[in-house]
């Protein structure tokens, strides 16, 4: 068993922060658990996200749109002592602003992987697989189903900037 800094195992590194970060949503506590210069490529982004900043307002804003989520770890794989993979599902209600939408009221269950790679313990970059088009479907917002939103979403964008 490979043992990261602070002694505890490297395949805790995932359980920590997801229960820490994640659920619990303590980003005061990032630091903990990733790098200063952390790394993070997520299909939901158009851009790489930088730093524990960047980390920490992926969390804000994804616990904001979904103030139920919980993310559970469900195996974890550590290779070559340096790389942890986890696979994880997500689960939550769409009730705020996520990246523009607006509240679909729709909950969504995703499962995907996270490798990340450990340098000293700490997360230092992260790649993060899953179905983006899924997430999408159940939250309605692939056709033929995100036409019933159109007028809800309308009303939202007029009343914000009009």
């Amino acid at each position: 068993m490979a043992i990261i800094n602070r002694q505890r195992p490297i395949e805790s590194l995932p359980v920590e922060t997801i229960e820490t970060v994640w659920n619990a949503g303590d980003v005061t506590r990032l630091d903990e658990f990733a790098h200063e210069d952390y790394v993070r490529h997520d299909p939901s982004y158009d851009e790489v996200i930088h730093g524990i900043d960047g980390y920490a307002r992926v969390v804000t804003e994804l616990r904001t749109a979904m103030p139920d989520l919980t993310v559970t770890p469900e195996r974890i794989a550590v290779v070559d002592d340096e790389f942890v993979f986890t696979e994880f599902t997500v689960a939550g209600t769409h009730e705020g602003v996520y990246q523009g939408i607006p509240p679909t009221g729709r909950s969504v269950q995703l499962h995907g992987v996270s490798r990340v790679r450990v340098v000293d313990g700490l997360a230092k970059e992260e790649r993060l697989y899953y179905d983006t088009t899924e997430f999408r479907r159940q939250l309605g917002l692939t056709f033929p189903a995100i036409l019933g939103h159109l007028p809800k979403f309308a009303r939202y964008y007029l009343d914000r900037f009009a």
